[in-house]
């Protein structure tokens, strides 16, 4: 048998759940047949607002009506009147509790009941989960007493009034609340155990509760007492600072540069001023640049006027700092560049990380020049001996965590056989400063002549790139801000690190 329909009918709701229960609740579940349903955005307040709507078109059965509205308005609401009902029986309650004393006790004669009575006033709707009830009843609020929340402030407030007016009664009264068998009470001291019942009695558990909750407190005004004196000598610090000092302190802050080097900034700026100039922006800026230019360490260009064979480079680092990358970029920067056209060879010597040597073979097809692997320390006798004819050799190494002491030993070994090659530390400027100076500290074992730093532009904090160039003394020779090869890699010098990178810290509200 099959089923006629005679018209369609679009239905919106928010959801195409509630856009078939909408259709179930109208024409019941097999009144209708889904022709289609689709997402759509609906103008509402004069098109100033648009909503994402579903709308689920439907099919209509030729005898299907629509379901009575009283279907969706059913409401059970509690009783207005107290409801009462039958007492429990009295369950005896057992000897044992009132061996110490305890009152027994007893079931009241008023009788149970349920009510609805709580003042509107005191009562808040909040917003509830949808919930399918039975006839499907729409979203309604809830609400629940909230007096309890109101008064909560008073509640503590009174309780500490009460502990406060205890204890100074304590202290002024002591003999009325001392046990019985103290000296304090009068009574001579009969050798009784002091965990007796008379110093177990209620006001000498209050007694030590009190000596508790005071001990608490004191710790507590300590620590706040302890924060606050921090607080203002940071405010102090900054506040006794002249203008110009402290608008570079707060630009050095905002780039994360360690509180330490901001110091040392500070003391080395202010000595070429004269107190009139420490308050003048513009002067204290300038100061700052010239500083920067007497401490920061760029290194020179290659020189390949040497005649004593192919310029070595080798590139060391943590994983995942860009190393291979890199050297793409370099060897992109010496081979296609009209200025620079230099013959250039890869050797690689990360055998551990897979893909790495086909990743770095990729590289060497596009830019078309040789590369080798090496295995062993011996094989780099043989292939330096090869690529006699090359200007450039740029050598990749596997990422070495710096925690690897033994590894990273063990690339220093093989690195002895490359006396004569410059050594760069590859550092991503996403890393944290902690990490930053542990990673020099422990390729310290390997050594290194330069740094280069890449992702720069996936961070807008260089202070910590600043902090250590200025406490390793180290120069920097390329910085790589982006993927692309060969373009996102500049050679390092102060106009460029300043234009780019330093300038945000010397801009003066």
């Amino acid at each position: 048998m099959t089923t006629d329909y005679n018209s369609l009918e679009i239905i919106t709701a928010d959801t195409s759940f509630e856009a078939k229960l909408n259709a179930e609740e109208k024409y019941g579940k097999d009144g209708f047949k889904i022709v289609n349903g689709k997402t759509v955005n609906k103008s509402k307040w004069l098109g100033f607002i648009k909503k994402e709507m579903y709308e689920l078109t439907i099919k209509i059965e030729n005898n299907s009506t629509a379901l009575p509205k009283t279907f969706n308005q059913i409401n059970i609401d509690i009783p207005p009147t107290p409801i009462k009902r039958e007492r429990p029986p009295e369950v005896p309650i057992p000897d044992f509790i009132t061996e110490d004393g305890l009152p027994e006790l007893k079931l009241s004669d008023r009788p149970i009941t349920y009510s609805n009575n709580l003042s509107s006033r005191k009562m808040r709707p909040v917003n509830s989960i949808r919930s399918i009830q039975e006839g499907i009843k729409p979203p309604h609020s809830q609400k629940f007493d909230q007096s309890d929340t109101e008064n909560f402030d008073f509640t503590a407030k009174k309780m500490l009034e009460k502990l406060v007016e205890h204890k100074n009664k304590t202290k002024l009264d002591p003999i009325a609340f001392a046990p019985k068998n103290s000296s304090l009470s009068g009574t001579k001291d009969n050798g009784i155990n002091p965990e007796n019942t008379e110093c177990n009695s209620p006001n000498a558990i209050s007694i030590q509760l009190l000596r508790q909750m005071e001990g608490m407190l004191k710790t507590m005004q300590e620590q706040m007492k302890h924060l606050n004196n921090q607080s203002q000598e940071l405010i102090y610090d900054e506040h006794k600072l002249p203008k110009g000092l402290c608008e570079m302190k707060r630009n050095l802050a905002e780039v994360e540069t360690p509180n330490d080097v901001i110091q040392k900034i500070i003391a080395g700026v202010s000595q070429s001023l004269t107190p009139e100039e420490q308050n003048n922006p513009l002067q204290t800026a300038k100061a700052y640049e010239n500083w920067c230019v007497d401490k920061l360490k760029f290194s020179d260009e290659l020189d390949f006027d040497n005649g004593n064979g192919p310029k070595v480079i080798v590139l060391i680092g943590p994983t995942g700092v860009g190393k291979t990358t890199t050297i793409a970029k370099l060897a992109a920067i010496y081979s296609l560049s009209k200025k620079q056209k230099k013959s250039v060879a890869f050797f690689t010597l990360d055998t551990y990380r897979i893909g790495a040597p086909e990743q770095l073979e990729h590289y060497a097809q596009h830019l078309d020049i040789n590369m080798e692997i090496i295995y062993s320390a011996a094989d780099i006798d043989e292939k330096l001996k090869e690529h006699q004819d090359k200007d450039l050799i740029i050598v990749d190494t596997a990422g070495r965590c710096q925690k690897e002491t033994d590894e990273l030993k063990k690339l220093s070994k093989i690195l002895e056989r490359l006396p004569n090659a410059s050594k760069y530390l590859v550092l991503s400027a996403t890393s944290k400063y902690i990490d930053l100076i542990d990673t020099l500290e422990k390729f310290g074992l390997v050594g290194y002549d330069n740094l280069i730093f890449t992702k720069l532009d996936e961070t807008n904090s260089i202070g910590p790139l600043l902090a250590i160039m200025l406490q390793k003394n180290t120069p920097l020779a390329y910085v790589t801000d982006g993927q692309q090869v060969p373009t996102n890699i500049n050679k390092a010098d102060f106009e460029y690190f300043y234009n780019n990178f330093l300038s945000n810290t010397m801009m003066f509200r």
